[in-house]
């Protein structure tokens, strides 16, 4: 049977591709020529933490929500967080039709994508009522609970598409991979400062369980407060930085019998709530608070934060790090 997936919205009209339900064999994915990529450029995420080449001489514009374009034709957007496998969630986001005129499909087949099986759909789209068949490729892949979509979109007919710019998809495709924490450090300078009052730009990492203890305010009020209780430092330097603070009488972090507790923020409502440094990051996702709330004394975890340049100011739910993220150390 065909059927039909949303694709997305070019030039005001729906976009559907084709395709079919039956198992594919995975596809290796196919060789470069490394001499061909030399003068590339690398893209480093570290929030979604993957990197990826493309062109030099392609355009690099940052989207909002972790998603980056190359060239206005090259895309990467982060779709998530997702609870489906990624079968599931292709199959959940299309719809029975037998309406060919919306979508025409020229291959789907299973790839590896930096080593993970992902679908790539080669099609043709239909831009409007009225306009002509735009020519496209779409790769889907599951990680973490994010889907990564990953496409090249040149707006033209399949008459009038360019080889050249399908074998750079393609070629910048074979570069994408994730990233391990260790990664990031290898490329960072010896001269790494940990100013935690916004005064570095610097992540670390800790591992711990969460505390929610009521705290003094102002006049008699309290908030209630979500410390993580620190049960090791991977840098000396964050935890000297820490203790620094504390001994200068900073209250925001605190050091009870022997034991750090840095100052996530607020918890409310079963939420930990934190000042939003920077207006286009997320300061804490879904699946970085639950494993926080679900940890404890028996349960450690290991988080990433993530320090930015801020100014200081009084606050009520006074987190210092500009993001917190889960840290998995099986990546």
């Amino acid at each position: 049977m065909i059927i039909l997936i949303l694709a997305g919205i070019v030039g005001g009209g729906t976009l559907y591709w084709q395709w079919w339900r039956e198992k594919q064999e995975i596809k290796e994915p196919e060789k470069i020529a490394e001499d061909e990529i030399t003068d590339w450029k690398t893209y480093r995420n570290e929030e979604y933490r993957f990197e990826i080449k493309y062109p030099k001489d392609h355009e690099l514009i940052e989207k909002v929500v972790g998603g980056v374009s190359f060239g206005h034709i090259y895309d990467i957007n982060i779709l998530g967080p997702q609870e489906l496998s990624l079968s599931e969630y292709v199959n959940k986001n299309i719809i029975p039709a037998d309406d060919s005129r919306l979508g025409k499909t020229i291959s789907k087949k299973s790839i590896l994508v930096a080593g993970i099986e992902a679908i790539k759909f080669e099609g043709e789209i239909f831009g409007s009522m009225a306009g002509p068949w735009r020519y496209g490729i779409d790769t889907f892949l599951l990680k973490e609970g994010k889907i990564y979509r990953i496409s090249y979109s040149p707006g033209v007919t399949k008459e009038e598409v360019s080889s050249n710019e399908i074998k750079i998809f393609n070629q910048i495709l074979s570069t994408f991979r994730f990233i391990k924490i260790e990664d990031v450090k290898d490329v960072e300078t010896e001269e790494k400062e940990f100013g935690i009052f916004g005064d570095s730009e610097f992540y670390t990492v800790i591992s711990g369980y969460l505390e929610i203890r009521e705290k003094e305010y102002f006049e008699g009020s309290t908030i209630t407060t979500a410390y993580f209780i620190i049960t090791k430092f991977y840098d000396d330097e964050f935890r000297e930085s820490v203790d620094e603070g504390i001994n200068q009488g900073n209250g925001v972090n605190i050091k009870e019998n022997g034991l750090y507790k840095f100052n996530l923020g607020c918890f409310e409502g079963g939420e930990i709530i934190g000042i939003e440094h920077e207006e286009d990051k997320i300061y804490i996702d879904e699946e970085t608070t639950e494993k926080i709330i679900n940890s404890s004394k028996e349960n450690h975890v290991s988080i990433v934060l993530f320090f930015g340049k801020h100014l200081g100011s009084g606050c009520t739910c006074c987190n210092l790090a500009h993001q917190v993220r889960i840290y998995d150390k099986e990546d």
